[in-house]
């Protein structure tokens, strides 16, 4: 085959053989060839196992990581989808109403954005557009101009929350005296856009959808009554509660309903009741009712003093509620609160146990004005300017804080993988995505906005963007 060629022979354990040692003797590179051959054949195994393995293991942590974000994707207000560099933007077709349904629709469980729509004539629709896209999905004839010389008055809300089924619109007809206004309740069914009228009120009423169940509130003397009944069968009143201190005005103005996660608010002149949707009892009263973590009722007037309504009356603590989206329920009892003593400009961010009303933990807040707090698998994630950080929902004590780009005022959001928000290129101002590790902070990735978006935010399992021309969605 060739004067030059040498087989080389080696045992099975890939030893070199005497004979070939005379061999190699006046040629050592060759030799050190051969000792490589050798090398190769006995452990070429080992880098091809190593590999495997490294692959196997970054599929399984990658599956792990994905079970996870799914989880957390139940939660209201968890992005969709994992979100990657290089996004993709997709504007709504361009309408005066965008920005108005963005803020103010209902998400219906159909992955739709419903508005309550007034018409030039005077009549009323309900449209409804795809969450998505912004394109109509449908729209549907809620009602028709008022009568001359009569006042046709309004009022839709969604049957539950964060994403409803239905809408209940009450339509109040009249002139004069409002408590005399022929009154009637709608029920818009939100896949559809069909419209039932589902019950004849009395005289000045108002009524909401709370399930399968109408909520009503009608003027008595001084006060109000309010009933509940299965939907199609108001004379089989479950609880009925009457409200006495309640004033209601000569005005004009009307009473109003609302639900609000298991609780009816009912507000009239300056206070507003809350009452317990399943059984009607009074929870109790105040001037600025919000709903708080664990479904709790909290009265924040404006001041640094809050009450949380409980079935045994109020709970103060010092402090004004502090916004948490998402929120997969970590520690239930534990209401967060911002509180200012005049020692710092922001103050400081504690927990209190909403039963007792004793303080957790607090730490001073390093919140971005406008911002908010996202909390999920017991942690509490907010930030600075600059910064990004986690603290132990249960004792305050920080888990990381890691340096960003500046953020001002952007919204904190999570995709079940990692936290995200807007921020600026420090050098050119640039609109960046950024992304941090929800377990470690460690800042994962950083990738520039599409042409046109200039902030995100979370609306639902939607990552929605911004800007000066339009609205968008981001994928």
């Amino acid at each position: 085959m060739g004067g030059d060629r040498v087989d080389v022979l080696l045992d099975e354990h890939g030893a070199e053989r005497p004979a070939d040692r005379a061999v190699f003797a006046g040629d050592p590179a060759r030799a050190r060839r051969a000792r490589l051959l050798r090398a190769l054949r006995r452990w070429w195994p080992v880098p091809v196992v190593v590999v495997t393995a490294l692959v196997g293991s970054h599929v399984v942590g990658e599956s792990r990581a994905e079970a996870a974000a799914e989880r957390l994707r139940a939660v209201d207000g968890v992005l969709g989808a994992t979100v990657r560099p290089g996004l993709t933007a997709h504007a709504w077709p361009q309408r005066l109403r965008a920005e108005l349904f963005v803020a103010e629709a209902v998400r219906t469980t159909g992955g739709l954005l419903a508005l309550p729509w007034i018409r030039e004539d005077g009549a009323w629709d309900v449209v409804a557009v795809d969450a998505a896209t912004g394109r109509d999905a449908w729209r549907a004839r809620l009602v028709d101009a008022a009568p001359e010389g009569a006042v046709r008055d309004v009022r839709c809300a969604p049957g539950s929350a964060p994403t409803a089924t239905a809408l209940g619109c009450t339509v109040l007809t009249g002139a004069g005296d409002w408590r005399e206004w022929q009154a009637r309740l709608l029920r818009v069914d939100l896949g559809d856009g069909r419209v039932e009228e589902v019950a004849t009120l009395e005289p000045g009423a108002s009524a909401v959808l709370v399930g399968e169940a109408v909520v009503t509130a009608r003027p008595e003397g001084a006060g109000l009554v309010v009933a509940r009944a299965p939907l199609g069968d108001e004379a089989a009143v479950s609880w009925r509660t009457e409200v006495p201190d309640v004033v209601v005005p000569d005005d004009g103005t009307r009473p109003w309903l609302e639900v609000a996660g298991g609780h009816v608010w009912v507000g009239a002149d300056s206070a507003t009741w809350s009452l317990d949707a399943a059984t009607g009892m009074i929870e109790g009263s105040g001037t600025n009712l919000v709903l708080g973590r664990g479904d709790r009722v909290v009265d924040a007037p404006g001041s640094t003093a809050s009450r949380v309504l409980t079935d045994h009356g109020a709970v103060r603590t010092e402090g004004t509620p502090e916004t948490a989206y998402p929120d997969d329920g970590s520690g239930p009892d534990l209401v967060l609160l911002r509180r200012y003593d005049g020692s710092s400009p922001e103050g400081f961010l504690r927990a209190v146990d909403a039963r007792t009303g004793v303080t957790a933990w607090e730490r001073p807040l390093a919140l971005d004005v406008g911002s908010n707090l996202v909390v999920l698998d017991g942690l509490v994630y907010g930030a600075t300017r600059e910064t990004v950080w986690a603290v132990d929902l249960a004792s305050g004590e920080e888990r990381w804080a890691t340096p960003g780009a500046p953020g001002v005022g952007a919204a904190l959001m999570s995709d079940g993988r990692a936290l995200l928000r807007t921020e600026r290129d420090p050098d050119d101002g640039t609109p960046l995505l950024a992304a941090y590790g929800l377990g470690d902070g460690r800042r994962l990735w950083a990738t520039e906005l599409p042409e046109g978006v200039s902030a995100l935010r979370g609306d639902g399992p939607v990552l929605r963007g911004t800007g000066p021309d339009s609205t968008w969605v981001l994928d």
